[in-house]
């Protein structure tokens, strides 16, 4: 117990620990929900009319604060009576300790950030901080008033003034900032002694607003069109205010000149620095979206006029456009999606008349005017910016930018704005040129700007490992030297985003789904091989096989590889192999699976804290993916017990007598004696070139490569064609099995009879772990209250359970 009033004092590490512990925990729950979650979930609800709710009027208490109060339908949300406390107590606020006199006499010497007192900052702050105090969001007091007593929970963080591309100056509170001197800390950040007290659910629909839009896209009918509107909260922190007395923890220094007294800032509002605005803020911004759901599903014409809807009216081409269009289905319903990420509200909405857009509209507005009233300071004070919808944002397109990305809803794809890419650029040339080094600071920016690009031009993941590597060494300065591998990353990147501005991304391309080829494979210290076969589509039952050049193998025995380097480069030919095959995998879904466990990881997560090989092969696997513009691929782990047919095509040369082949049709002959095809069909072979043989094992050996080299390949290899070659799938190959082994005359091997043997489930086995991996990359839909949003059971208190870790 600290002096405060029976506050319960924490290492400063204690809540930070806590809040990765639970949202890693948090991550683990999701992925089994969404194993649970069937693949064609669908994400748009279609307008069936049969709803009850309507927006009444909206009735306030006297006693409520700041701006933010559940009225209308939202009064009866579950999450109504959590809000209806906000609004009149405050969000509750817990940072610890509080501190002693000498910790606020330093951190007001130490005041505000560098930027913040420049004189056209110091004066674009002061203008902000009357408007605040004006409205009763803020209020000023004089060091020289309470130095002799300064209230208990005062606590001193320090400001920037950043530039913003809406106003000349954005006002940053770094609550994160820890007041040391020298190695000693004076002053823990706020947020680090900050106990969570805000409800966890309300952030489990935040990283998933951008990927359900993407997916619904993806999953559209190409002729359909999608519309888009969107709505921003303005000053939306400001709106809800801190628990009454303790606003204190949020103070800082005012700005000011030598000749003018200390001042100190304190804002009642929740602050956009403090860990706990988020989850608070978006347990209002979601109880909106879940009304608005609620709205949306009255009949057609029922819901009354909005004064904010004419700002989302279709401009005059595009709805000449929408009627022109015939529709394919007459009697189609309207689609939507309503999605909100913290302050930022969009509609997408599958719509073939003016007046059902304009229900989608009035619903959100009406919904969103429930939760943050309009007109509490002042008649013309409104919580959507008019600002943005005088600019046309609000106004229903085709074209949206959305969450920093442009959405196409004709064609379906989307595309970073250009003005966002010709920043990357420039901050890559810069970089790249420096003689001087680029300070990490401007390092982290960069990488924060590529992790979003990545979300739509997938290819760039596969670059960030050795940019990820520099990002976890921190250095002071980070130097990009010609040749070396995190040089070679930006470069790749700088390319990679000119070709995307020229070609939007697809949906389709973003979105992974049920495999139209499948293929398996395994690597060994002799060789590697593997097998594609059918998934969705017809494809040619083949088998390849590639022993390694005897400088890998040394590689491999004197331990300067490992096994996972060649497993990762046994993914890379196999996808090689089903290019070289001649298959057309543009917009294709394409399933690997195989048996070790990193080199699937590495793919899941087109990264590798390997120093190895492994970093540059998912570089050369992720330019050949986008140069083929396939859809996402599908990694799947196979156990290797199930993974025998690529087992014998990697061990096929010297690894068991009676698998050593010398030739392919010494190879298969025995492949296809022991793994027969149906209809007594035959395997088909593919050699792999040595040129492209070079290229990887070049690679293994750490040998520096240029883009355009696989940009552009030679020749793969050669497709050897046996009489009675066809399609097969991973079901009917092992049901074919299955049949044999059962049958007293079958014809099958003893030794597969052997391998096989209560195994016929082998095929439903990798056919549900690949339904597992797609699933675990797929958004779950939103439950009808984001209060329904489930979170890791615990028994004891945030406090408690820290102590017992």
């Amino acid at each position: 117990k600290s002096s405060s009033e029976g506050q319960t004092s924490s290492p400063p590490a204690t809540f930070e620990a806590l809040r990765r512990k639970r949202a890693l925990l948090r991550k683990k729950l999701r992925h089994e929900r969404q194993q649970q979650q069937p693949l064609d979930v669908s994400h748009w609800t279609t307008h069936q009319g049969t709803g009850s709710t309507r927006p009444t009027e909206r009735k306030y208490p006297e006693n409520f604060r700041g701006q933010m109060y559940p009225t209308g339908a939202a009064a009866n949300h579950p999450a109504a009576p959590a809000l209806r406390e906000w609004a009149v107590k405050g969000c509750p606020v817990n940072t610890g300790a509080q501190w002693t006199k000498d910790q606020i006499v330093a951190a007001l010497e130490r005041g505000p950030h560098m930027s913040a007192l420049e004189p056209e900052a110091m004066q674009a702050f002061r203008d902000e901080v009357v408007e605040k105090v004006k409205l009763g969001q803020a209020r000023i007091i004089t060091w020289d008033d309470i130095k002799d007593n300064p209230p208990k929970e005062l606590k001193l963080s320090p400001i920037s003034q950043i530039p913003h591309k809406s106003r000349k100056f954005r006002t940053i509170l770094d609550l994160s900032f820890t007041l040391k001197n020298g190695d000693q800390t004076i002053a823990p950040a706020v947020n680090s002694t900050t106990e969570p007290t805000a409800p966890e659910e309300a952030l489990g629909q935040m990283g998933s607003a951008l990927p359900r839009l993407i997916v619904a896209m993806a999953r559209c009918p190409d002729d359909a069109t999608i519309y888009f509107t969107k709505f921003d909260i303005q000053d939306g922190f400001w709106r809800m205010i801190n628990e009454l007395g303790k606003e204190y923890n949020f103070a800082f220094v005012m700005p000011t000149r030598d000749d003018e007294p200390l001042q100190i800032v304190v804002p009642t509002s929740l602050q956009m620095g403090w860990v706990e605005s988020p989850p608070f803020f978006c347990g209002a911004s979601e109880t909106a979206r879940d009304v608005a759901d609620e709205y949306a599903e009255a009949p057609l014409g029922t819901l009354p006029e909005h004064p904010l809807e004419g700002g989302t009216k279709l401009a005059e081409e595009e709805l000449q456009a929408m009627l022109d269009e015939k529709p394919s289905d007459p009697q189609a319903r309207l689609k939507y999606l309503i999605e909100v990420y913290v302050d930022d509200f969009i509609a997408a909405a599958q719509a073939t008349s003016p007046e059902e857009l304009k229900h989608i509209a009035r619903a959100l507005l009406h919904a969103i005017h429930d939760v943050f009233p309009e007109g509490v300071f002042s008649d013309d004070d409104q919580p959507v910016s008019v600002k943005k919808i005088k600019k046309g944002e609000a106004q229903w397109s085709v074209l949206k930018e959305v969450l920093g990305w442009l959405f196409d809803g004709k064609n379906k794809s989307i595309q970073l704005p250009a003005e966002k890419v010709e920043k990357i650029l420039e901050a890559i040339k810069a970089m790249l040129r420096s003689r001087s080094g680029t300070p990490f600071k401007a390092f982290q920016e960069l990488m924060g700007k590529l992790y979003h690009a990545s979300l739509g031009v997938p290819a760039g993941k596969g670059f960030m490992t050795p940019l990820n590597r520099q990002l976890a060494a921190a250095p002071k300065k980070v130097w990009f030297r010609k040749g070396s591998a995190q040089r070679q990353a930006l470069e790749l990147w700088r390319a990679l985003l000119v070709e995307a501005m020229a070609e939007p991304t697809l949906a389709k391309e973003l979105v992974p789904a049920s495999p139209d080829y499948v293929g398996l494979v395994d690597a060994s210290g002799e060789g590697v091989g593997g097998v594609w076969l059918s998934g969705n589509k017809k494809l040619q039952a083949t088998v390849w096989r590639l022993e390694w050049p005897q400088e890998i193998k040394t590689l491999l025995a004197t331990k300067v590889l490992t096994i996972n380097d060649l497993e990762m480069a046994g993914n890379l030919l196999g996808w090689l192999v089903l290019e070289g095959m001649g298959v057309d995998i543009r917009h294709c879904h394409v399933a690997l699976l195989n048996d070790n466990a990193s080199a699937i990881s590495w793919i899941v997560n087109w990264a590798s804290h390997s120093s190895g090989p492994a970093g540059r092969l998912i570089i050369a696997l992720a330019l050949r993916q986008r140069v083929r513009r396939a859809s996402p691929l599908t990694p799947a782990h196979l156990a290797g017990k199930l993974n025998v047919m690529a087992d014998l095509a990697s061990r096929s040369f010297g690894y068991k007598k009676e698998w050593h082949c010398d030739s392919w049709d010494s190879f298969l002959t025995l492949f296809n004696r022991l793994f027969p095809l149906p209809n007594k069909s035959s395997w088909q072979a593919f050699q792999l070139s040595s040129k492209i043989v070079t290229r990887v094992t070049a690679i293994l050996q750490m040998k520096e490569f240029g883009m355009e080299e696989w940009k552009k390949l030679p020749k793969i290899g050669t497709s050897i064609s046996t009489a009675g070659a066809s399609s097969c799938s991973l079901g009917e190959l092992t049901r074919s099995w299955a049949t044999h082994s059962h049958s007293k005359n079958g014809c099958i091997s003893s030794q597969v009879l052997e391998e096989w043997s209560g195994k016929e489930s082998w095929a439903e086995d990798a056919r549900s772990e690949l339904v597992r991996s797609v699933q675990r990359s797929l958004p779950l839909r939103r439950p009808s209250h984001w209060t329904k949003e489930l979170c890791p059971s615990t028994t004891t208190p945030a406090t408690t359970t820290c102590r017992s870790d």
